[in-house]
């Protein structure tokens, strides 16, 4: 079971040339999307839509292998974070 009443960050991984991520959410808004290595570089950043509930968040994948650290901020300034590997 799945709460709605919180914003979360449930997963983040590697499908093909996609980063998916499955997000939930209270209310419909942007989420901002920054992606950084270990070192703390920015390597992508973007906003999205996401609707009440689950979505599903794909942007392009051009990273080479190796950890990183998914970071969403909704527009209340929750954040949330969670490490995924490339390979």
């Amino acid at each position: 079971a799945c709460s709605n009443d919180a914003f979360k960050l449930l997963t983040v991984n590697q499908s093909d040339e996609y980063i998916n991520s499955v997000i939930t959410s209270p209310v419909t808004g942007m989420v901002e999307f920054t992606v950084y290595d270990m070192k703390g570089s920015l390597i992508y950043q973007s906003q999205q839509a996401v609707s009440s509930g689950i979505t599903t968040v794909k942007f392009p994948s051009n990273l080479s292998k190796g950890l990183y650290y998914l970071q969403v901020v909704n527009e209340n300034h929750v954040s949330e974070g969670r490490k995924f590997v490339v390979n």
